[in-house]
């Protein structure tokens, strides 16, 4: 095999020499910043658009200048590569074959059912999944595959069901910005409610069957808050429960494994601390479990009282 891909690169290296001379340069425009007393110069500074908080949201609003030079070097990089189209599908092949594309994941018991998730043969997206714990009929709660169709890009990165299984809470992003819009949808009908949350970071947990939590973005595109949110509410509605001041900081929303209560988890990469809430009174202020101590970690778990 080795042997194949060697001859294979030299046989079109002859039709890729005129491509690869003349690579495309990005021009050099000055500027120069300073920090701490030091000066840097950075002539590639013009490539960060200075409404980049902008253009993650909404991709067309990008500065003409630096969009034309991204896709004069996409064409390049598709020039050079299109040789090896024939290679790079063996490749994938042999990559593939080495997945189990129809994967399932353990199921977890909740109450009457059975909850999971599982890849088509084929498919690039998780498909959620329930059936009654007794065995029985599966039910697909939301479909990946089937949500990507006609998009650019697509992902999902959360599928939380209600403590009553009537409703499915999931984050999906359109653009590969990872802000996320989280929607709600009916459990048996597979239809969405009109329940509809932008600039979401994706994680969200339920407290009962009409409340849930979720976390936001901040404009350097950090989860820094997470909102209260009831079923039929409007966005607008929405109780800010915690609002995180430390810029280092990130937020999270979990649930314990008793599913008593949702932990708001704020932490760096070597300091964290935790504030929860009684899933019974959702309405209530968080509590703080032990505050924040500079150099130490801790996690919560819920046991008898």
């Amino acid at each position: 095999m080795m042997d194949k891909i060697i001859v294979h690169a030299r046989k079109n290296s002859c039709a890729m020499s005129d491509i690869t001379k003349n690579p495309p340069r990005a021009a050099t425009k000055p500027y120069f910043a300073m920090y701490h007393g030091h000066r840097l110069d950075d002539p590639y500074a013009w490539l960060k658009d200075p409404d980049w908080q902008q253009v993650m949201k909404a991709p067309d609003r990008l500065d003409p200048d630096i969009r034309s030079y991204l896709e004069v070097e996409n064409a390049y990089v598709e020039a050079v590569m299109k040789p090896e189209q024939e290679l790079s599908e063996v490749l994938f092949q042999e990559m593939k074959g080495r997945i189990k594309e129809d994967d399932t994941s353990v199921p977890v018991s909740d109450g009457e059912y059975q909850y999971y998730r599982r890849f088509a043969v084929g498919g690039q997206h998780p498909i959620f999944c329930r059936r009654p714990g007794g065995g029985g009929e599966e039910r697909i709660l939301i479909d990946g595959d089937r949500e990507a169709e006609g998009e650019n890009f697509f992902r999902i990165v959360a599928c939380e069901h209600s403590p009553d299984h009537a409703h499915v809470a999931y984050a999906v992003d359109t653009n590969g910005s990872e802000i996320y819009t989280l929607r709600i949808r009916d459990a048996k009908t597979g239809e969405d409610l009109a329940d509809k949350i932008t600039n979401a970071h994706g994680a969200v947990e339920w407290s009962d069957a009409v409340t849930l939590f979720y976390t936001v973005l901040d404009d350097n595109h950090r989860p820094h808050a997470v909102y209260r949110h009831r079923l039929g509410d409007m966005r607008s509605s929405d109780s800010l429960v915690y609002m995180e001041k430390d810029p280092g900081f990130f937020v999270g929303v979990a649930k314990t494994e008793s599913r008593r209560y949702i932990l708001i988890e704020a932490h760096d990469h070597q300091t964290s601390e935790v504030h929860v809430i009684d899933t019974e009174s959702p309405d209530r202020p968080p509590s703080l479990i032990e505050a924040r101590e500079q150099n130490r970690e801790y996690s919560v778990s819920h046991r008898g009282d």
